[in-house]
């Protein structure tokens, strides 16, 4: 009878010890959880300061069907700078073939500027004679790009759109 005695103490010590171990190791991964779920809320917080709209009357988009050449104007509606040279800009879910020779593709910052900053516009003229559009035309519109580096991180900003070409 006494070793049954010893035989349940040394189980019950056996199992407050496993039990600990257990308890340290789920603290610990639920730390690791709280803080992965920390950094996507930071991520996500800078990511809705980053923005990007059409601008102008959509149902009248500057265009020229001979030479297939369209004016697009885009407003930085975030809270940051964003990249005016690394973007695409999809008309039918088609971009203009510039290394192939037949589209073309021209920016400016309106209303002047190096820098598309918060508030400013950039103004992209893209065309490419391989397309067949005409006057009237209804068209589906895209953009995607990236802001300037912002706390080490570039983050990316879209568009969509139905337009009218005129």
């Amino acid at each position: 009878m006494g070793d049954a005695g010893a035989s349940a103490m040394i189980l019950l010590v056996t199992s407050v010890l496993v039990s600990g171990i257990a308890g340290v190791v789920i603290v610990e991964e639920w730390g690791k959880a709280v803080s992965v779920v920390q950094d996507a809320e930071r991520s996500n917080k800078y990511a809705q300061e980053f923005e990007v709209d059409f601008a102008g009357d959509m149902m009248s988009i500057q265009f020229d069907a001979t030479t297939q050449e369209l004016v697009l104007y885009l407003l930085n509606s975030g809270e940051h700078d964003l990249d005016d040279s690394d973007f695409r800009v999809t008309v039918n879910g088609s971009t203009a073939d510039v290394g192939g020779g037949t589209g073309s593709i021209s920016t400016s910052i309106l209303p002047s500027g190096t820098d598309w900053q918060s508030g400013y516009i950039l103004e992209v003229t893209i065309a490419d004679t391989a397309w067949s559009y005409n006057s009237g035309d209804d068209v589906s519109l895209s953009f995607q790009g990236i802001s300037k580096s912002y706390g080490g991180k570039v983050y990316p900003v879209v568009a969509f759109t139905e337009a009218r070409l005129a």
